[in-house]
């Protein structure tokens, strides 16, 4: 365990009195906070470690406190951009240096509301509820409408984090901390069935590319359709979020021969973990994500599923058994729904013409089987977007702060292995023997270059020649048009 050292600036020193907005926080940040100020005062601002903390923390709310929960803490008021943090090697020993910088990002925080969270919960619950009535429950109920921009990354950018690294990973739930718009989120993952199927998995986001791209072509379909019918575009409302499709269609989608038993056999298990993985968004410290994903702009506690109403028609496999004759049958078709939010996003882009500007990702995408490679492709769409290339050539990132911000709930070690090698398959120059490489993943060039002692320090820029995430791709025409954003 490395050392932890916690000082604090001249300017929080100067504004102290500001630790009032420690009130908007939960209750225990809040009083973690209180309690570091406290301590700060006792010591005439001089730094302080961690069992000086625990200490002070136990002595004022009777209660000890885990070094794991210190850590938390102090992860989610950097998040917050009251500390900041800093690792460092001291004679030979690692060491973390947090710092208390300022109170300002508390002032911004939304007043804190007289209900429990027990309170919260029982809202969410009744919403889903709702929504299970009518699909578009959700519009007459949303006080806003949908940023588009942001909707396609949900499942894309921020809940796939919340995905198993590999298959041997058998938690039954996942608890993610990550930060969005410098917010922080926690996201639980939590499978309910009792079958072996698990938390998805990040290579199951193949098959997540596959469905997206599929719906959003039957969608284009139906609204030429109703245009013909109607005379008129239909709005997201007047088409149905139900959606069926053959697990051959799947099989062939994913580059595996149809007629192979275990082929279908493993898209059944995909097309199960994305129907049963639940996500639960607590998004107490997050007012961004709020505003953008709770149907009703305010819910704290947020519950999604990718698939929901998940139907399957069987077939005759004509082999096993007479004996066993759930083994005579295999999935045929498999009929569907989207979570509303995807629907409405999905239909939006479809209905609107002129070709698609969300979900797009290269095709051969879909075919990776590296659940690492398609995570870190949705989270540089979502980082690096349309980032100017000068904003971000010099900005470079160790092994741990890019595990903090794809897989921060996997090991490191896994992480590490898994990341690198998947590096390596894309290499365009150089090798990581010679403690240079850079490599070209699906439009990101990922540079990696040696660090001090074992350390690997790595830079991401998108190739703004790509012609889905490049300067003149039809998601950054969009952004551009819509949002008036430079984007070079």
């Amino acid at each position: 365990m490395s050392s932890v050292t916690i000082t604090i600036s001249q300017r929080a020193v100067s504004n102290i009195a500001q630790v009032q907005y420690a009130a908007k926080l939960p209750n225990a940040l809040g009083n973690f906070l209180l309690a570091v100020v406290e301590l700060f005062k006792q010591k005439n601002f001089e730094s302080i470690n961690r069992s000086e903390l625990l200490s002070e923390v136990k002595n004022q709310s009777g209660k000890p406190l885990s070094s794991a929960a210190l850590s938390q803490n102090l992860k989610k008021l950097t998040d917050l951009g009251v500390f900041s943090k800093e690792s460092l090697t001291i004679a030979g020993s690692a060491a973390t240096v947090y710092s208390l910088d300022s109170f300002d990002s508390l002032k911004l925080l939304p007043e804190p509301k007289p209900r429990t969270v027990r309170r919260t919960r029982d809202i969410a619950k009744r919403q889903e509820a709702d929504l299970k009535n009518s699909d578009y429950a959700y519009l007459s109920a949303s006080k806003n409408e949908f940023a588009r921009n942001v909707h396609d990354q949900v499942f894309a950018g921020i809940l796939d984090a919340g995905m198993r690294l590999s298959a041997k990973d058998s938690r039954k739930e996942i608890i993610t901390e990550m930060a969005i718009a410098r917010q922080p989120l926690t996201i639980t993952t939590r499978t309910r069935t009792a079958k072996e199927d698990g938390i998805a998995l990040m290579s199951d986001l193949g098959m997540v590319r596959i469905l997206l791209s599929w719906a959003r072509s039957d969608l284009s379909e139906r609204a030429q359709k109703f245009l013909d019918r109607e005379g008129r575009n239909p709005n997201p409302q007047d088409m149905s979020n139900l959606f069926s499709i053959s697990a051959f269609a799947l099989t062939e989608a994913l580059g595996l021969k149809r007629t192979s038993g275990v082929n279908v056999d493993r898209v059944v298990d995909m097309i199960n973990r994305l129907a049963t993985t639940e996500y639960e968004v607590d998004a107490s410290l997050s007012p961004w994500f709020r505003e953008k994903f709770s149907f009703s702009s305010e819910s704290e506690i947020m519950r999604f599923k990718f698939l929901n109403n998940l139907e399957i028609k069987l077939d005759e496999r004509g082999t096993g058994d007479m004996f066993e004759a759930r083994q005579k049958y295999a999935p045929r078709y498999f009929t569907f729904s989207f979570d509303p939010r995807t629907f409405y996003v999905l239909a939006s882009d479809a209905i609107q013409g002129g070709g698609y500007h969300l979900f797009n990702s290269h095709a051969e995408l879909s075919l990776d089987r590296s659940g690492i490679t398609q995570r870190f492709y949705n989270w540089a769409r979502a980082y690096i977007g349309g980032t100017r290339p000068k904003a971000i050539e010099s900005q470079w990132f160790s092994i741990e702060q890019m595990h903090e911000m794809l897989v921060p709930s996997a090991r490191l070690d896994n992480f590490r292995r898994y990341f690198l090698r998947a590096i390596e398959k894309k290499v365009v120059e150089g090798d990581l023997e010679s403690g240079y490489l850079k490599a070209l993943i699906y439009g990101y060039y990922v540079t990696v270059k040696k660090g001090e002692g074992r350390a690997w320090l790595l830079n991401v820029t998108r190739d703004i020649n790509d012609p889905i995430v490049g300067l003149e791709s039809t998601h950054q025409q969009m952004l551009r048009s819509e949002l008036g954003a430079a984007s070079v």
